[in-house]
């Protein structure tokens, strides 16, 4: 009898301790700072999990951080936007029924990094240009190891960027992105060549009066030269525009970024 009290004790307890992890679980996806790669002291992370939780509540928009050792023990794939996409949507973060929300995530093997924005919410108040400024305002303390700057930095923008959106001023609203600018040069290298093709055009239109226009080949024949069957054929010119290849720079790309866009999900990724 002593027995089965005790074996339905235990079975208690152990019932009782998945409930405990259970419950563990769920409250560690609503924590808006993971730092799974030990980036910060116990006073650093609390610091940015409080400010992160004001921002966030005071706005109704989520702003997380989060840091890993690679990405790559959580993934199949290589590629981190995806990663974090479905990170987001696993943990289901973000504010309201859009999910609405940012999160910077950064995976330390490879030094990579991902700066993810969900819903149309995300769109209005960090524009692409807005996105532009952002990212050098963190990535330049990143690129010095001094993470907990990098993303106290990462608050603050978050901060000044919903508050200018409220106000209904989003930040760099208007304004050209990188992405703008760099669709400028090809679309100049395109110019000259429509130029010089408009010349050509031009010039090899125009009326030539030195001369008149002889439509059958025999008046341009050598005597005793090979007879050509067909008297009407006539002179073809063509017109050649060139225009410069792009290629690739050969500098460092390590701070190179990249936009992407999947769903409701927009951001940039790449290396710090």
């Amino acid at each position: 009898m002593k027995n089965r009290r005790f074996l339905g004790f235990v079975m208690v307890v152990l019932l009782l301790s998945c409930f405990a992890v259970s419950a563990f679980a769920t409250e560690a996806q609503l924590n808006y700072v993971t730092d799974e790669a030990g980036l910060f002291t116990d006073e650093e992370r609390q610091a940015l999990e409080q400010r992160a939780e004001a921002i966030s509540e005071k706005y109704q928009f989520g702003v997380y951080i989060v840091t890993l050792e690679d990405f790559k023990d959580y993934t199949n794939s290589s590629n981190i936007e995806k990663f974090a996409v479905r990170f987001y949507d696993q943990y289901t973060l973000g504010y309201g029924e859009d999910h609405a929300g940012t999160m910077l995530m950064l995976s330390m093997a490879e030094r990579d990094y991902d700066l993810d924005f969900n819903s149309k919410r995300a769109d209005y108040i960090f524009t692409e240009a807005g996105r532009d400024w952002m990212e050098n305002r963190f990535l330049v303390h990143f690129r010095g190891n001094d993470f907990y700057s990098g993303f106290n930095e990462y608050l603050n923008t978050c901060e000044e960027y919903l508050e200018a959106a409220q106000n209904g001023e989003p930040v760099g609203q208007g304004m050209a992105s990188s992405a703008d600018e760099e669709k400028l040069p090809a679309a100049i290298a395109l110019i000259p060549g429509a130029i010089a093709a408009l010349l050509v055009g031009i010039f090899t239109s125009a009326p030539m009066h030195s001369a008149g226009v002889k439509r059958d080949a025999d008046s341009y024949m050598v005597q005793g030269s090979l007879e050509l069957h067909r008297r009407s054929d006539m002179f073809l010119h063509r017109s050649v525009s060139r225009r410069s290849r792009e290629t690739q720079s050969s500098g460092n790309h390590s701070g190179g970024s990249h936009h992407y866009s999947s769903g409701s999900h927009s951001g940039r990724s790449g290396k710090f």
